[in-house]
């Protein structure tokens, strides 16, 4: 590529509007052409320092904060109408499956006897 080709597809370079095997013959062409890289250099620094454009509105700058802040942190999403109740419904299933694990482990065998008060009435005669 010549220098006045590369000078016409700078900014195309610039945005990523270029193909890949254009993009790539420019970017040996930088390489190697100290005179174009300089051109691009202060083309970019242009693009994204121009203070003389016109800025963009505070409403503009605040929706686009807002768009951002809620694509970085999006509100959570509120419970279906069914979801509650399935949640409620497995945590309670949830729990007496637990209890009753529990009673059997603590009733099987050489667990410690559940009361002794029983023994204690019952009178024993030989």
């Amino acid at each position: 590529m010549t220098c006045e080709t590369i000078e016409l597809t700078l900014v195309d370079f610039q945005l990523a509007a270029v193909d890949e095997e254009t993009r790539a013959r420019i970017e040996a062409h930088l390489l190697e052409c100290p005179q174009c890289l300089k051109s691009y250099l202060a083309l970019k620094r242009n693009l994204e320092t121009a203070e003389s454009e016109p800025a963009p509105s505070p409403a503009s700058r605040a929706r686009l904060r807002a768009a951002v802040a809620e694509y970085l942190h999006p509100a959570p999403k509120p419970w279906g109408w069914w979801e509650r109740p399935l949640a409620f419904g497995f945590a309670t299933a949830a729990l007496v499956v637990a209890l009753l694990i529990t009673q059997s482990i603590a009733s099987g065998p050489g667990a410690a006897p559940r009361t002794l008060a029983g023994a204690q009435h019952r009178t024993f005669s030989p």
